[in-house]
């Protein structure tokens, strides 16, 4: 078949050349590789670099009985979904202009290793349940997670209800009792209890989410024990209106108690969270439409017991066409205090950025060149970093198929040149009638 493209391919490898020619004075180098196997019903995975080396298996039964969802993983797995949320309930402080609530519950979960997972324990996932979208019972499952450096399984039970067309009823908890490490410096909890032993607490995520056509909304209370056998809980909601081109975000997360031991140690402090923003989508044209996305997006963190806050804002736009994109963003973040009575309130910059970016979308080529430039005040004098990228993507044959993929990028701060970092990376997917193959090699110097 001839080449469609022959001058873009031509620019593309020799744009990817020249970036390896710049890095090749890189002192530093790391490299990475995955391999995946998949069948009908099961699948193998590993990723290795040069000091670690992952694995993991599953069998399943999603693509035979899609009404019976059954799955079974060993390995270096990440547990998520609940499990996560319940490690850390707090809401996310990195925002974009284009960040939406989560409103559907999380069940536990479990992913087989990546090339962006390493150190995790031997653990086992097992999950099983019923799911059909027109029944009234649309969904039940129960899974399981035992990690190998815990004494205990993870377990979660998930019901979901069809109360009417296009709208459902689910509830899910997830629960176990983890493990903490002594305290033997200050107390966690209160001025007076201290504690200077390892021992174990109950912890429990109980979810419940509604979700309709225009509304949907998701409310959790995270639970925890602490060492001297009270309950602290956090309340936590999340929330989503779609009306025409519009989607309307709004969460909220507020602990009383000062602080919260999680279920991975992390401690949460009593502290207000709010997030809310709005996201618009038009389009223009018909026979080549132009697709219009902007948003905007607030975070703000109120310390119930500190007088120092933090106010973070993002916007931006997006505009997308078969054969190009375009976005700018923008982002900022504050940090605002005062006295105890409200007085002498002050706000103060603490960071700006802007970021812009362009790509082109052939067939097989997709050059894209990104901008971005901080601003950050502090100890009184100003300091402004800016940062340079550009990736090429490049796709070859059908099957197997090839993706080739390398990025160059330069960072300088106040006029001094940080860093420079090349990445490289290429995918082989290889399908055939009951096997799929997957391998993924990647290098980055710097």
């Amino acid at each position: 078949m001839k080449e469609k493209y022959p001058l873009k391919s031509a620019f593309a490898l020799a744009l990817f050349f020249v970036m390896i020619l710049f890095s090749s004075e890189a002192e530093e180098y790391s490299a990475v590789i995955q391999e995946k196997i998949l069948l009908p019903f099961a699948e193998i995975r590993s990723a290795q670099t040069q000091e670690n080396y992952n694995f993991g298996a599953a069998l399943f039964t999603y693509g035979r009985l899609k009404k019976f969802p059954c799955s079974l993983k060993w390995g270096n797995l990440s547990g998520g979904g609940g499990l996560s949320k319940l490690n850390n309930p707090a809401l996310s402080s990195s925002i974009s202009a284009f960040s939406t609530a989560r409103t559907d519950v999380s069940p536990l979960s479990a992913k087989l290793p990546a090339i962006n997972t390493w150190t995790k324990p031997l653990s086992c996932f097992l999950e099983a349940g019923y799911h059909d979208k027109k029944r009234f019972f649309s969904r039940s499952q129960i899974s399981a997670f035992y990690n190998g450096q815990e004494d205990f399984p993870v377990f979660s039970v998930t019901e979901e209800i069809r109360a009417a067309k296009k709208v459902f009823l689910a509830a899910s908890m997830t629960a176990s009792a983890f493990s903490y490490e002594e305290n033997t410096f200050s107390s966690w909890f209160t001025t007076s209890d201290f504690y200077y032993h390892q021992g174990k607490h109950l912890c429990a995520l109980p979810q419940v989410s509604f979700s309709s056509p225009h509304f949907s909304t998701l409310f959790s209370l995270p639970c925890y024990e602490n060492p001297f056998g009270k309950i602290n809980c956090i309340w936590k909601s999340e929330s989503k209106i779609t009306a025409g081109h519009f989607c309307i975000n709004i969460s909220a997360l507020y602990n009383e108690n000062s602080p919260v031991l999680t279920s991975n140690e992390n401690l949460i402090k009593d502290i207000l969270q709010t997030k809310a923003g709005i996201i618009s989508n038009f389009s223009i044209g018909r026979k080549r439409p132009l697709f219009l996305k902007s948003g905007f997006n607030s975070f703000c963190q109120i310390n119930l017991s500190d007088t120092s806050h933090k106010v973070k804002l993002a916007a931006g736009s997006r505009l997308t066409a078969q054969k190009f994109s375009i976005s700018l963003l923008s982002n900022a973040a504050f940090t605002c205090s005062g006295n105890e009575n409200g007085s002498d309130f002050s706000t103060d910059l603490d960071s700006l950025s802007f970021q812009f970016f362009t790509g082109l979308h052939f067939s097989k080529i997709s050059p894209s060149l990104a901008y971005s430039l901080s601003f950050y005040p502090k100890n009184d004098y100003e300091s402004l970093k800016t940062s340079q990228k550009i990736a090429c993507k490049l796709a070859f044959f059908r099957n197997p198929k090839i993706n080739l993929a390398a990025s160059y990028t330069f960072t300088r701060q106040d006029d001094e040149l940080l860093s420079r970092t090349f990445t490289a990376s290429m995918n082989v997917l290889w399908k055939m009638k009951y096997l799929s193959l997957t391998g993924k090699i990647g290098i980055q110097l710097e």
